[in-house]
């Protein structure tokens, strides 16, 4: 079982969380993200402003909202877009293979879905500190997971849609379709946390190993069984026939395998790119500083000064004119 009570940086006691910030940007970001793709028509820094949020606390991935900020967030978009259900697929969005969000670097990190079910915990800790999570494997291919809110904590209904959906776009980073949601226990229905039951579909290539594997026993047994029995030309055509099945069936998981590589590897390398850009940003930043400092040391009169520092802002920041 993993459980995770205090990420880093989280705060010590319940009445100081409640009060402060819980929620990270990431998850902000990964809304903003989410309508750029679907929703273009939408206003984004409008959004922003109603929702007393600006673009550079957003982009910081050190800082966190409070609930009443997210929860005007959450407000403004339904009102912008008239969807009620956007957390659920905003949700889907940050972990999907599709997405452009954070979850989906850390959730590449794992061998398989049920590892990454299994660590959510640790990963939950870096876009909330209101829940604590918990989780053990039910099955090969199913897991419970439970987020249980800290006392004084009051999530909205959209907060429970949206890790749903991020639940369910955990598996298809690795299988290619959503896992399936089985929601018994829910802090908003009364209860005293949210409750999962998640599980995903096995992946063809593995389905075809199985088989492959199955075939391979049934034929040393078949031919065992015959052998003493039965002529030696019979016998040697049919687990010639044999072997050639088997062999089929290595053959489609072996092609299989190798386009569910091909899939991560093409995420592996959206990710890769995420990080370059990131670095590449804090690069400018520090270069943008040393810029300003050297001429503010080197240049004596006011308007060469601004001159030199708008070339420099021009030249290390993203701006479009």
């Amino acid at each position: 079982m993993d459980k995770n009570v205090n990420g880093p940086g989280t705060p010590r006691n319940a009445t100081e969380m409640v009060s402060g910030p819980i929620y990270n940007s990431r998850i902000t970001k990964s809304y903003l993200n989410y309508l750029q793709l679907n929703w273009p028509q939408v206003d984004r820094n409008d959004l922003l402003e109603r929702s007393g949020m600006t673009r550079y606390q957003v982009d910081d991935p050190a800082h966190w909202f409070t609930q009443e900020q997210v929860d005007r967030f959450h407000d403004v978009i339904v009102e912008k877009t008239g969807s009620a259900d956007i957390s659920r697929q905003a949700g889907r969005h940050i972990s999907s293979s599709s997405g452009t969000g954070a979850a989906k670097q850390y959730f590449l990190g794992f061998v398989g879905p049920a590892l990454a079910y299994l660590a959510a915990g640790k990963i939950a800790d870096k876009f909330s500190r209101a829940t604590v999570n918990t989780a053990r494997k039910l099955g090969s291919n199913r897991i419970e997971s439970t987020f249980t809110p800290l006392p004084g904590v009051q999530e909205k209904p959209y907060q429970c849609q949206n890790r749903i959906g991020l639940l369910e776009a955990m598996a298809e980073v690795f299988t290619g379709k959503f896992a399936r949601i089985d929601h018994p226990e829910c802090f908003h229905r009364g209860d005293s946390c949210c409750r999962y039951i998640v599980t995903w579909d096995k992946s063809p290539a593995f389905l075809w190993k199985r088989a492959r594997n199955y075939a391979s026993a049934l034929l040393v047994l078949v031919a065992l069984s015959f052998w003493t029995f039965t002529p030696l030309l019979p016998w040697l055509i049919g687990n010639l026939g044999g072997l050639a099945a088997v062999l089929t069936l290595s053959l489609i998981a072996t092609q299989l395998e190798k386009r569910e590589l091909i899939r991560t590897i093409h995420s592996q390398k959206a990710a890769a790119q995420d990080h370059l850009d990131h670095l590449s940003a804090r690069y400018n930043n520090a270069q943008l500083v040393q810029e300003i400092g050297q001429a503010t040391s080197a240049v004596m009169e006011i308007d060469a000064l601004i001159s030199a520092v708008m070339r420099a802002i021009s030249k290390r920041l993203d701006f479009d004119r």
